[in-house]
């Protein structure tokens, strides 16, 4: 029995890549007995899967769209441990002094996002938790608390979390004068908060953290030039390495990475080095991450349009700058004015937030070096994608399955799949076609 086949004829298309006509090679037609084929030459079967950690777009919660209220302007975005809920929070564009955090759970199988409520800043006790809008929001390891950074309210809020609904509710608040970023260590223990103080107030707070009750009690504070600290002006982004041992500081007004060695019994910290990224411009907005493998540290910064990568020494905590990354360069894109980046748990890849290029760039990160390979964009209109206007803040899904971006001026949250493992071998498919004479 001979089994025919038809070749595909049809077009294909998948992150930004058309392929079309695959399988319309010309064919040498045969007899067989009453049967004529017309066998052709093996094509390329049509569906190729995506590269590693590409992203697909899924959907943008808007605000004003649906039920979803209290998403304009959205700065910061973060996603639970346990992978039910995305926190955003935002400053409504009609009053520059309120606040909100938008609460949305989520579909662990496709990632999308279903509104549940918004807390709005004059919903809670102590406005200052709100005022302005958070640039930071984090959810504690045990996803009991959400925590958030006010820079106009000069606070760190407190919100508690129901682990049924997702819903916040607002707690209390701890001082932190012109606040910018909140991180916690990875025991839960203790949190510290950057401050984007340029005078003589203090820049990076240490807090000891009540597990059962989410409050903050201030340990200590280091503060720029005191002590032979170095890195902390305009300090606007703070992170925990995933072994507890160090913590980085990004600085705007330095531009480069504060380290300190942290005393993982008291929280404490001990000023090691900083590390400047060279240039004479501040930056207006950077972030600052660890690989989950504790190998490297990425620091992006806006006003370079650049990404630079670090070797990290675990033993001591220092870094060493080994190669910078930036937009226009080597084929890079979607790097305009980056300003927050996001690192998947297998340390695989790399993602940024280029808000001029209303876009997310993808680099794939070898595990051996460190190393960054540019693997393309994901930008604000093109194949159907929506959300990326202004793309301020991106965060990862625990499980590695999603990204999440706040659009500032598109106030809204952008979903994004995030295709897993290796693609598999194109098939080889026969393009055959019957015809069948009397």
């Amino acid at each position: 029995m001979i089994k025919v086949l038809s070749p595909f004829t049809g077009s294909h298309k998948r992150a930004g890549i058309s392929r079309s006509g695959y399988g319309r090679r010309g064919g040498v037609p045969h007899m067989i007995g009453g049967l004529v084929v017309l066998i052709g030459a093996a094509a390329v079967g049509p569906v190729v899967a995506a590269q590693a950690g590409t992203l697909v777009f899924v959907e943008a919660q808007k605000s004003g769209q649906g039920a979803v209220t209290g998403l304009s302007l959205p700065r910061a975005v973060a996603v639970s441990p346990d992978g039910e809920n995305v926190y955003a929070t935002a400053r409504e564009a009609t009053n520059s002094t309120d606040g909100t955090i938008v609460a949305f759970s989520r579909n662990a199988a496709t990632g999308a996002l279903t509104f549940i409520n918004t807390l709005v800043h004059d919903d809670v006790t102590n406005p200052i938790a709100m005022r302005g809008g958070a640039w930071d929001v984090v959810v504690s390891p045990d996803g009991a608390f959400v925590y958030t950074a006010s820079f106009s309210g000069s606070a760190v809020g407190i919100f508690g979390r129901s682990e049924s609904t997702g819903e916040l509710s607002f707690v209390g608040s701890a001082l932190v004068s012109t606040a910018m970023s909140v991180a916690i260590s990875p025991d839960g223990a203790y949190l510290y908060a950057a401050a984007a103080n340029t005078d003589d107030r203090d820049d990076l707070h240490v807090f000891s953290r009540n597990s059962a009750t989410g409050a903050l009690t201030l340990v200590e504070a280091h503060r720029d030039g005191a002590n032979g600290v170095d890195g902390l002006a305009g300090a606007r982004s703070v992170t925990v390495s995933a072994d507890g041992l160090d913590v980085y500081v990004g600085s705007r007004t330095d531009k480069g990475v504060a380290v300190f060695r942290r005393n993982t019994g008291t929280g404490e910290l001990t000023f090691v080095e900083f590390e400047s990224v060279g240039g004479m411009s501040s930056a207006q907005d950077v972030d600052v991450g660890v690989s989950p493998d504790g190998d490297s540290v990425y620091f992006a910064a806006d006003v370079d349009d650049a990404v630079f990568a670090f070797d990290r020494n675990p033993a001591t905590g220092g870094i060493t700058l080994v190669q910078t990354y930036q937009d226009g360069v080597n084929g890079i894109d979607g790097l305009d004015d980056v300003g927050s980046l996001a690192i998947t748990s297998d340390s695989r890849h790399l993602y940024v937030a280029g808000y001029g290029d209303q876009a997310v760039a993808h680099f794939k990160r070898s595990t051996s070096t460190g190393a960054l390979t540019y693997a393309g964009l994901s930008q604000d209109g093109v194949d159907g994608i929506d959300g990326l206007n202004g793309a301020f803040a991106v965060a990862v899904s625990a499980d590695d399955s999603n990204l999440y971006v706040a659009g500032y001026a598109d106030h809204a949250v952008a979903v994004f799949s995030v295709t897993q493992g290796a693609p598999p071998a194109a098939a080889i498919i026969p393009a055959i076609t019957p015809i069948i004479l009397d």
